[in-house]
């Protein structure tokens, strides 16, 4: 379904496009059987969930946390696994001097 884009200046059009294509492409559904990261099986009550990070496929304990994504246009806090918020937080921690624009709000599932 098409997003009705009518109320969007053409820049911010572009800036959401730019954003779009830097998004990890996300494996199908189909593709696995289990979580990418502690090989549990999905079934009907573990389901399976994509980290908006990487793009891959996890049950819901190894996707636990969210981040702000600002460079892959997510402003919000959205769902990443367990070794993406790992990578991001130590990447910030690396590199306290980051505009405030491109630091992500982190909201750890164990706070």
């Amino acid at each position: 379904k098409d997003e009705d884009t009518s109320h969007f200046s053409p820049a911010t059009i572009m800036v959401e496009a730019e954003h779009k294509e830097r998004r990890p492409k996300w494996k199908k559904d189909d593709s696995t059987s289990c979580c990418s990261r502690c090989t549990a099986k999905f079934t009907v009550l573990r389901r399976r969930h994509h980290c908006r990070n990487c793009g891959n496929i996890f049950c819901n304990s190894c996707t636990s946390d969210r981040l702000s994504i600002p460079t892959l246009g997510y402003s919000e806090s959205v769902r990443v696994c367990s070794p993406c918020f790992a990578d991001v937080l130590t990447s910030f921690i690396a590199d306290p001097a980051r505009e405030s624009l491109t630091q992500p709000a982190f909201k750890s599932a164990a706070a």
